[in-house]
């Protein structure tokens, strides 16, 4: 089930604390809300009975104890099977650190038992507001993938496993494979993954950050640290503050980091808020996959391979969180909980369909050579000004890359060479030649110059 269309926009909303419990409300497309009910205030001592359909069972119970909650939840779900669900719960709530990915609809209530996390009929997320621009939709060709593995040499100094980097890069590759070059640019940063060094690479305006290493929680600090890199291939470790602020001065921010390591979402307090997810929420990134629990690598790297697979199928991240969680219970791996997306979109969608994407075969051989020799003899192309109006439409980092030249043929002659270079697709959805080649049309419409410039985008098309 993959139309967005036919999904209804469900968000269960729990407050603070106050003296009845805490406060929930569901909201219904952002037009309809149930009457306040309350969860009890003991959910906060619940522990799990090792059953993770005997936890998500209970978690239910809990959450629509509440007469009016329960009669809302039916009401909803009767009318609107397919819905998705997005928990909204205050940023430094104690109320994270319960495995709420676990939450299982009885049988009662609907056609039959599922587990909400795991069903195409609700794709679920942890909901997360805030000030920062979530952002549109991404539809910039292709998307950009950085895959970043920080295996520092003196490991089992702090009592963990090495990270194999080869079967790390294995998954990536393979939950990508069929892709074709115009539809995603993925590359590693593998040989000394410091902070500066990941930096530098995010400058280049990455859509999507995949991070393997070792983390963990300092119950001292109530802070969260990922093992990375120094210059000396020796352990560096960095604070989630540190890592946000980082990511807070990048221009374009990641839309996606998914953060594939140890204990990187875990919460044992009010305090914990300030954890790497939340920081990374707070810093501007809209998406963020995390670990809720040590989680084994086998469970990591098969939820990885699936996420990826989905996402960049259809799009939608919750959809993708929820069958990569499903394909972990078919394969009958611990912890299908313990992977958390954080997510502030409302409709779920990151990405716009990947199979529009053309092809740059579509283009002929010659046409940037053509293309060349028409504005060379474009008198008007003679101003700097006008040669800039040639770039409109096209995604800055891109202009960035051309070596501009005062010189009006040498510039030209720049232009060209490097849009012909680019796999790219801007926001528009077309090429980049297609873009300079109608942006130069603008100029000599009706001419014989315009006329030679229509033939070259009619070959195209």
């Amino acid at each position: 089930m993959d139309h967005q269309a036919n999904y209804a926009n469900l968000e269960i909303q729990i407050r603070k604390q106050d003296e009845a419990g805490y406060p929930v409300q569901l909201h219904l497309d952002n037009k309809q809300q149930t009457p306040r009910g309350y969860l009890n205030s003991d959910i906060v001592s619940w522990f799990s009975s090792h059953s993770e359909t005997k936890d998500g069972e209970q978690l239910f119970r809990y959450l629509f104890e509440d007469e009016r909650l329960r009669q809302g939840w039916t009401a909803i779900r009767t009318k609107h099977p397919f819905c998705r669900v997005r928990l909204n719960i205050d940023w430094d709530s104690e109320l994270h650190a319960i495995p709420w990915e676990l939450l299982r609809e009885p049988e009662n209530l609907i056609r039959t038992p599922h587990t909400i996390a795991m069903s195409d009929e609700t794709p679920f997320s942890r909901y997360l507001a805030g000030w920062s621009d979530p952002g549109s939709l991404i539809t910039e060709r292709p998307v950009r993938l950085l895959v970043a593995i920080a295996s520092p040499k003196n490991l089992d100094t702090y009592n963990l496993a090495p990270i194999d980097v080869k079967i790390e890069q294995e998954i990536m590759t393979n939950a990508t494979a069929g892709l074709s070059a115009n539809q995603l640019k993925k590359e590693f940063l593998i040989d000394f993954s410091t902070l500066a060094n990941l930096q530098h690479a995010l400058k280049k305006g990455y859509h999507l950050v995949h991070i393997v290493a070792h983390g963990f929680f300092s119950h001292k600090s109530k802070e969260s640290a990922l093992y990375l890199v120094k210059e000396n291939n020796e352990v560096d470790i960095v604070k989630a503050s540190e890592f946000a602020a980082m990511i807070k001065q990048l221009h374009p921010k990641p839309r996606l980091i998914f953060l594939s390591s140890c204990q990187t979402a875990n919460q044992v307090s009010a305090q914990a808020f300030r954890n790497f997810a939340h920081q990374l929420i707070e810093a501007g990134v809209p998406v963020v996959v995390a670990m809720q629990e040590n989680v084994a690598m086998q469970t990591a790297r098969a939820f990885a391979h699936t996420f990826y697979q989905e996402l960049l199928a259809h799009g939608q991240v919750d959809l993708a969180s929820n069958r990569a969680r499903s394909h972990l219970l078919t394969k009958r791996l611990s912890g299908c909980s313990i992977p958390v997306l954080f997510s502030r979109l409302v409709d779920g969608r990151l990405l716009d369909n990947l199979s529009n994407t053309p092809s740059m075969s579509t283009i002929p051989d010659d046409f940037a050579d053509r293309l060349l020799d028409i504005l060379l003899n474009m008198p008007v192309l003679y101003s700097t000004g006008n040669r800039n109006t040639l770039l409109r439409k096209l995604p800055q980092h891109l202009r960035s890359t051309i070596p501009r030249d005062p010189t009006p043929t040498t510039d030209l002659t720049a232009i060209v060479d490097t849009a012909e270079s680019w796999k790219q697709l801007p926001n528009s959805g077309e090429l980049p030649l297609i873009i300079i080649t109608k942006n130069a049309l603008r100029f000599v419409k009706g001419s014989q110059q315009g006329q030679e410039l229509e033939m070259l985008l009619e070959q195209f098309g």
